[in-house]
């Protein structure tokens, strides 16, 4: 393989990698601000799986 098409095999190479690393970065970020999201109403979270554990004890 000569230099230039060396070049351009290592460009594409680094785009492929670079579009892979940032789509599951942006998947990382979007689950972290879900977790954040439901972290900022801890008490209705906790008596929302209360309700729910009490109501299939009830059956």
């Amino acid at each position: 393989m000569n230099r230039e098409a060396q070049r351009e095999y290592q460009a594409l190479e680094n785009a492929l990698e670079y579009g892979t690393a940032g789509k599951k970065n942006a998947e990382q970020r979007h689950r972290l601000d879900s977790e954040r999201e439901l972290m900022k109403y801890p008490n209705e979270l906790s008596q929302l799986t209360d309700r729910m554990a009490s109501d299939s004890w009830q059956g």
